[in-house]
């Protein structure tokens, strides 16, 4: 029989933003593996985000990553020489460096006992990690596996966080494929680790929708999507001043700004909010699980969608937006520009001024022909029905 072991963050408790990138797999993997083990790394709440699992498909918690002191002392006599690589090499920080390598002693011992606890024969296992990060790492160090990744941005680009050289090329020794989200990842890929291209590939998520399409706008109010984590690299401070200025050299327009979202700038978010003109609503709707954004999507009419990073893998929110028919003005970052063909919507600069902004905002809603664009290219190119369906097939040919 073949199992598959599928390694998540924390999907399916807690995930929010990861339920949209993994619930769409869940099925056609089910349909071609006669065992799924979903295996989070932590849990952030008791029930589940997903409603029902195929009868095949079983979530276990032997992988939960426990951070102890014990732990963590337990995994230095084998880890001198990974860290002493990643200071030399990596400039890391010596506290991030001893801390990764100790997650992928902790990992391996939690995998190998996990595989022990299942009896699970190799040959007719896959492990098929959703990120590519010490949980993939730690699947190298154990013979007999057979594992893949994805990746995406914050487990790929090294500008973000400290990610361990010594290890990534460990792991890329022993790994079948190594699939990014995006093009400008797989650019990365092949850039920093050219010896390894032949395992590298490009693999879209894209997003499903069941609901159709976004409701038409009002002719009197304009009404602006933000989906993202609060925190610096989203740019989502700059992205509310950019709006409530676009209020204010804009007086006549009445306009509503909702924000999905939470994370450490949550407070100086709000405080912000505070200050908006009369003529905008902020409404600040902190995190909410994938199937509540859908709701909205569904129901409230937007007039665009606003992503303005300084960093992105290939976002599946603007995927999303598309599946509805809402256009978008994001920067020109990541794998943004893969999304849709040049010259359908303006992009921004990362370091783009105030007038690019209110230019780009302007012409994307002066054009209603646009919803019918971008929802075309969605059906096209990012149906996640027809994607997950060819990469679960992939996965089933390996065994």
């Amino acid at each position: 029989m073949k199992t598959l072991v599928l390694i998540t963050d924390v999907f399916p408790y807690g995930s929010i933003t990861e339920t949209s990138f993994i619930a769409p797999e869940i099925e056609p993997l089910a349909r071609l593996f006669g065992r799924v083990i979903i295996a989070p790394r932590m849990k952030l709440s008791e029930s589940r985000d997903i409603a029902t699992l195929p009868p095949n498909v079983e979530v276990t918690d032997a992988l939960i990553i426990r951070k102890t002191l014990p732990n963590k002392l337990r995994a230095l006599p084998r880890i001198g020489r990974p860290v002493a690589h990643d200071l030399r090499h990596t400039g890391g920080d010596f506290r991030d460096v001893i801390a990764y390598s100790s997650y992928v002693d902790i990992c391996r011992r939690d995998l190998q006992k996990f595989i022990g606890d299942n009896r699970l024969n190799l040959s007719d296992t896959l492990f098929y990690t959703f990120w590519f990060d010490f949980t993939t790492a730690a699947l190298a160090l154990i013979p007999g596996t057979r594992f893949l990744t994805r990746t995406h941005g914050q487990d790929l680009y090294d500008n973000r966080h400290f990610i361990s050289d010594f290890w990534r090329r460990k792991t890329l020794d022993r790994i079948i494929a190594c699939h990014s989200v995006s093009a400008a990842g797989l650019k990365y890929l092949r850039q920093r680790f050219h010896a390894y291209t032949a395992k590298f590939g490009l693999r879209l998520l894209g997003t499903i929708n069941t609901r159709g399409l976004n409701p038409t706008p009002h002719q009197n109010m304009t009404t602006l999507l933000g989906i993202a984590r609060l925190s610096p690299e989203k740019g989502v401070i700059r992205q509310l001043k950019s709006v409530m200025e676009f209020a204010r050299r804009n007086p006549d327009r009445n306009l509503c700004y909702i924000h999905i979202g939470d994370g450490p700038l949550m407070t100086e978010f709000r405080q912000l909010a505070q200050e908006t003109p009369s003529n905008l609503t902020v409404d600040i709707r902190g995190a909410l699980h994938n199937e509540a954004v859908h709701d909205l999507l569904a129901s409230v009419p937007f007039d665009a969608m606003l992503l303005l990073s300084h960093s992105e893998g290939l976002p599946v929110s603007l995927c999303e937006a598309i599946s509805y028919g809402i256009p978008y003005l994001a920067t020109d970052v990541g794998g943004i520009r893969e999304i849709l063909p040049d010259g359908i919507l303006p992009l921004l600069a990362d370091d783009f001024v105030y007038d690019d902004f209110e230019r780009a905002l302007r012409s994307i809603l002066a054009d209603k022909s646009l919803r019918s664009v971008v929802r075309r290219y969605w059906e096209e190119r990012f149906d996640a029905s027809l994607l997950r369906r060819q990469f679960a097939d992939e996965l089933a040919s390996l065994i």
